[in-house]
């Protein structure tokens, strides 16, 4: 069971590579967004 949820996680990791390399416009869409909700977090918690 181990080994086969350890290969399931570097097909995952291979995925995201995929992923990484073909879209990297989505990629960095989606770290603006993560940037954003950081920001808004911090802004509450200083109220």
């Amino acid at each position: 069971m181990a080994k086969q949820s350890s290969s399931d996680w570097f097909g995952k990791l291979d995925r995201w590579k995929d992923y990484l390399e073909d879209d990297k416009g989505q990629v960095l869409l989606v770290l603006g967004i993560i940037v954003l909700f950081v920001v808004f977090g911090s802004i509450f918690k200083d109220d």
